[in-house]
């Protein structure tokens, strides 16, 4: 190729880095006016850009490093028409890192002993509030290779915008020199980086991003007909059977559309939406929106794996034996026991039953022999059967809805299929041979683990299968388990200074202590405390964590337990 040009970008400078683009004859020849443009962009943000009207020699630029922040900058060659002609990476170091200050009172320390760890955080000369977490590790138990290590700077100004695989990461971190500066220098030389396409975005031809900010929980989704169609002004109910009977109405929007917002949950919560116009309830379905889980993708790179197990893990699997010895001398730990052959013999009763209080621990039982006697519909082969309850006749919807007296009133009781709340129109649409058993709360003892949605009795029907809320029977009605927010649990450490805490057994943790939530206050100050273990040796102490501005820091502190 006789036409194109050439880009050097000199980054062994400390304070600048040096660009100079190269015509070749036959563009000066033929293209020296058409003109050339160079953007310099890091995080999805331009930070630098150029531009020359013609080209008939040699262009150079020297730029200060003080202009981009810390992280990969990527350099690319624009034509006068915005077709991209050349690239090249380079990675910043500046020195806008948060200086942490790490100190205990003294250097030497003793078994079990309680440890105050000191810290201060700034940045540019003035305190610094942020957000840290710590790991305390018995580093002479558990040796470890900080080159290799995924860090804070690591993982947020390197690996994380580049597709290919980085070997020991923490290197290029670990001790800053002229030679880690060239070998990162040969990484952004050598490593496959594609953030985009420039010809996708200056077409503003971009695909939706499938995974938008999360501000808040939420469960949203569509109603529409059977045949695709959009339903406005349908509604919508969110309920949740494990949740107290939570329950929350709304309706969809032109489009059929509807959301519900500031959710709060936990984890593994089940919710149950449904779906329902005033004049039709059965040729309706839901659309819940999902994106599905993130892909995985298998790593094929086995550069850094050590096969030889035993050289660097024979420390700690010695320590391992060593508790897992005392454990079976105290009578403690989570460990394997065999036991002797145990026969149970049960009589299978109530299978699928989504009674709170366990199965058949209800005022009544019906099973299906009793149930499905010919009848046409479930309610039909209820009623006259249970007792203390009778239906009535809603005119309005053609359907009869079972009653309950209590105090002088007629109460109408709540029904429900496989734990899902369901109104008597839906109910009344389940065939009677499916059913399993039908389990009737009346006593107060039995409702109250359900709340009030149970205030005046509850019918629970269970079908063979236990699912028959599925959307593949009933499109209006959708189960749907979302991830919701993860119970945090304390890490566990000792406290030796209670008289309560037992002292016999042997400490041999290897993790001293851990705590993801360190905060420093307006002086850029913050202390944690805990106790050593029995163990002797270096123990290390890693601060990792991040500013109100967005500035990264990390230190390690070594102190010795004699």
């Amino acid at each position: 190729m006789t036409k194109g040009y050439v880009l050097h970008v000199t980054n062994t400078d400390s304070l600048n880095i040096e660009v100079k683009i190269e015509p070749s004859r036959a563009v000066i020849t033929d293209s020296a006016n058409t003109g050339i443009n160079l953007v310099a962009q890091s995080g999805g943000e331009v930070y630098y850009a150029a531009k020359s009207k013609s080209i008939s020699s040699a262009f150079t630029a020297v730029i200060p490093k003080s202009k981009f922040p810390s992280g990969i900058v990527q350099f690319t060659l624009f034509s006068s028409d915005s077709e991209p002609l050349n690239e090249r990476l380079v990675f910043v170091q500046n020195p806008d890192q948060l200086n942490l200050s790490l100190s205990a009172a003294g250097k030497m320390f003793s078994p079990r002993e309680k440890i105050k760890i000191d810290m201060t955080a700034s940045g540019q000369g003035k305190p610094a509030l942020g957000n840290f977490s710590v790991a305390v590790i018995d580093e002479t138990t558990v040796p470890g290779n900080e080159d290799a290590e995924n860090t804070i700077l690591s993982n947020l100004l390197l690996t994380s915008d580049l597709k290919g695989y980085v070997e020991k990461p923490n290197y290029y971190f670990n001790a800053i020199s002229e030679q880690t500066r060239d070998d990162l220098d040969v990484l952004m030389l050598t490593q496959g980086y594609r953030r985009f396409e420039w010809k996708q975005v200056l077409a503003g031809d971009l695909p939706p991003a499938p995974y938008q900010p999360e501000r808040s929980l939420s469960v949203s989704g569509y109603v529409k007909t059977l045949t695709g169609k959009p339903v406005a002004k349908g509604k919508v109910s969110l309920l949740s059977p494990s949740a107290g009977f939570f329950m929350l109405d709304t309706l969809s929007d032109d489009k059929g559309h509807f959301a519900f917002n500031n959710l709060q949950f936990k984890d593994s919560t089940k919710f149950v939406v449904q779906s329902k116009t005033n004049k039709d309830k059965k040729n309706i379905k839901i659309e819940l929106d999902s994106t599905g889980p993130a892909q995985m993708v298998p790593v094929k790179f086995f550069a850094a794996q050590n096969l030889n197990i035993k050289d660097n893990l024979s420390i700690y699997l010695a320590n391992s034996k060593k508790v897992y010895d005392e454990q079976i001398r105290y009578g403690t730990g989570n460990r394997t026991r065999t036991l002797k052959e145990v026969k149970i013999k049960a009589q299978k009763a109530l299978p699928n039953s989504s009674n709170l209080n366990g199965p058949g621990n209800a005022d009544q039982v019906l099973l299906a022999k009793d149930i499905n006697t010919g009848c046409a519909t479930i309610i039909d082969c209820l009623r006259g059967k249970l007792n203390g309850v009778f239906f009535k006749f809603n005119i309005d919807k053609g359907t009869y809805f079972p009653v309950t007296t209590r105090y002088g009133k007629s109460l109408q009781m709540n029904m429900m299929v496989d734990g899902i709340v369901m109104d008597p129109e839906t109910v009344n649409t389940i065939p009677p041979e499916v059913v399993e058993s039908v389990e009737v709360l009346s006593d107060g003892s039995k409702t109250s683990i359900y709340g009030r949605k149970a205030g005046s009795g509850l019918i629970l029907i269970n079908t063979k299968k236990g699912n028959y809320a599925g959307p593949a029977l009933m499109p209006n009605i959708v189960t749907y388990m979302p991830t919701g927010y993860y119970k945090a649990r304390e890490f566990y450490s000792p406290q030796y200074d209670d008289p309560k805490s037992n002292t016999q057994i042997p400490d041999l943790r290897t993790t001293i202590y851990w705590n993801p939530n360190i905060v420093t206050d307006k002086d850029g100050k913050a202390s944690f405390e805990y106790y050593n273990a029995d163990t002797k040796g270096t123990y290390r102490v890693v601060v990792e964590g991040i500013d109100e501005d967005g500035k990264l820091g990390r230190a390690i502190y070594r102190y010795k337990v004699e």
